[in-house]
């Protein structure tokens, strides 16, 4: 996961500051409502804490002053989660 970040950050780091740069994917990271990442994460989560892909996206955001969107604006609590089969746990 560290390289793919790592490659990531990369690519973002060669886009031209006048470029848009929109990045879009499932990240499989849960962002929480720590206030800490305030700057680049809204409030509505649908998690209290961020888990550790969470903090590799919230570091990515932080290096290229990019924005969470998906935190930002508010959804119905049912559109925040992604499914998951009976029995699945992962």
């Amino acid at each position: 996961m560290e390289r793919f970040y790592n490659k990531l950050s990369d690519v973002c780091g060669r886009t031209p500051r006048n470029d848009a740069l929109i990045l879009l994917g499932d990240f499989k990271a849960k962002i929480g409502k720590e206030r800490s990442y305030k700057r680049v994460a809204g409030r509505h989560t649908l998690h209290d804490i961020t888990s550790e892909n969470g903090e590799k996206l919230v570091q990515l955001a932080t290096a290229h002053n990019l924005e969470i969107s998906s935190t930002k604006f508010q959804h119905s609590r049912i559109r925040k989660g992604t499914w998951k089969a009976p029995g699945q746990d992962k």
